[in-house]
């Protein structure tokens, strides 16, 4: 169990010390930053009451309960950027390309006309062997989610993978980390989804206007404050994983479109999650070859974060 400490806050206590996480820091013994982290965990209580004010001035009279974390999951080392890794291929003919694609790289274009994106780097990838070739979306990705996708290469290729998308054929799974924890071990989500056009974020309605979307998730790992889950969808709207999480009111980790209310109450939860990509992974997907009709099955691994956090709320 981590250690928990109680300190009676006294009059020798100059004021100027008596911030919260001046405090903290002086009667834990540790850096600011490692005081920051405590007091936005949710692990200081001052009379009992958390208090995640790192600034809150205390009085003579207070007590405050500090408790021990585990260390902190370490951040990411400096990597480069996601639009000039090296294309991962798991799977090419002269019909399509599978890859493997990382957080933080958009799939195709936006109207703001970025040229850094997945689709770029696979033109590139495939004028090497045919001039005349052209890469042709078939599905998406979200930029900060990471995982399988596959885009063709022959416009027949493209309709036909495109009708297998329409109709539900292929089988997707995903892996997400979620804040807080599902009461049940699984579920359905389904509900028509629409656009808001101010904001152009999507979400949930009753009315039937509308895309029909459903949703499956089963529980992988539970922790109190946050849950491992796998998602299979059977059908595929835009950020329909991130909007049928947060109905549920689980957000997935990481997303601030979609899960803000969650981190304004809990900010301990941003502490969770130090990286900058969501806690969403397109980990296998199962197709019928567009020409052939063999079906083809392709895996992901989990990302290096996933099973950081994991390990760290196992710890606690």
């Amino acid at each position: 169990m981590a250690a928990v400490n109680e300190f009676l806050v006294t009059a020798q206590i100059p004021p100027p010390a008596r911030s919260l996480v001046r405090f903290v820091a002086a009667m834990a013994r540790v850096k600011h930053q490692e005081a920051l982290r405590r007091i936005h965990a949710g692990a200081v209580s001052v009379n009992g009451r958390t208090s995640v004010q790192s600034h809150h001035c205390l009085q003579v009279g207070d007590r405050v309960r500090i408790e021990a974390l585990p260390p902190a999951p370490p951040r990411l080392q400096r990597a480069p950027s996601a639009a000039n890794r090296q294309l991962k291929i798991l799977y090419e003919d002269d019909q399509l390309v599978v890859v493997d694609k990382p957080a933080g790289l958009l799939t195709v274009p936006t109207p703001a006309g970025q040229g850094h994106t997945l689709l770029h780097q696979i033109q590139r990838h495939i004028e090497r062997g045919d001039r005349r070739a052209k890469a042709i979306c078939v599905h998406r990705l979200d930029r900060d989610v990471s995982g399988i996708l596959v885009f063709a290469k022959t416009a027949a290729a493209a309709e036909r993978l495109r009708r297998q998308f329409a109709s539900h054929q292929p089988l997707r799974r995903y892996v997400a980390i979620v804040a807080g924890s599902p009461d049940d071990d699984s579920g359905t989500i389904r509900s028509h989804m629409r656009t808001d056009q101010r904001s152009l974020h999507r979400y949930s309605s009753r009315e039937p206007a509308g895309q029909w979307a459903v949703t499956h998730w089963r529980l992988v790992e539970r922790h109190r404050a946050a849950c491992m889950i796998e998602v299979r969808l059977e059908t595929g709207r835009r950020n329909q994983i991130r909007v049928h999480m947060a109905d549920l009111g689980h957000p997935i980790l990481g997303d601030s479109r979609y899960g803000r209310l969650r981190w304004e109450r809990q900010p301990q939860l941003v502490a969770l999650w130090p990286w900058k990509r969501l806690a969403l992974h397109a980990a296998s997907l199962g197709l019928l070859h567009p020409r052939s009709g063999r079906r083809l099955q392709f895996t992901s691994p989990v990302p290096s974060e996933f099973g950081q956090l994991m390990e760290t709320l196992r710890s606690q």
